[in-house]
């Protein structure tokens, strides 16, 4: 998703919203405010698995919102706001993949690696095919059903923890 986001952001600002000189500035505040958010986030006493929904609900919720937006200094502001919101989740899913793979947390956080970076070729490539077909704002849509999708799997896993008797 972040490929996605960082590789369409300046599209988005020259052909949809009339105002290519935003584009460099959005995706500067998405990536400057995803920095600030895992420094922050990474001072915090916040259990990884909560952090990892509600910011794959914001991001979502946000994404959703780019796509409608008209004008581009709101925009502006919902790219700095997803990079926030976007911020910890790779950090808590490199947490909760050493956390569940005790003695294996090496593999595990290298198949995290190779899933983001098979992430990393899929998303910039189906939203731009998403772009040619149909239009940018409905590549966007991609990004937040992605997200939405993402922070409800990771619910349904806490859920599921939660049930399972320990040992």
């Amino acid at each position: 998703m972040e490929n996605g986001f960082g590789y369409f952001t300046e599209s988005l600002f020259t052909l949809e919203l009339g105002a290519a000189s935003f584009g460099a500035y959005a995706i500067s505040a998405y990536w400057a405010s995803m920095a600030l958010s895992r420094l922050l986030f990474g001072l915090l006493p916040l259990r990884p698995e909560r952090a990892l929904v509600a910011c794959l609900g914001i991001s979502g919720a946000l994404f959703f919102a780019l796509r409608l937006l008209k004008l581009p200094l709101p925009a502006l502001v919902v790219c700095a706001l997803i990079g926030f919101a976007f911020g910890p989740v790779w950090s808590s899913l490199m947490n909760l993949a050493a956390a569940r793979c005790p003695g294996s947390s090496g593999g595990a956080m290298g198949l995290m690696s190779a899933g983001c970076g098979l992430g990393g070729a899929v998303f910039p490539a189906l939203m731009g095919l998403i772009s040619a077909r149909l239009n940018l704002r409905a590549a966007f849509l991609l990004l937040a059903l992605a997200a939405a999708i993402a922070a409800l799997l990771s619910l349904l896993a806490v859920q599921r923890t939660k049930i399972e008797p320990k040992g």
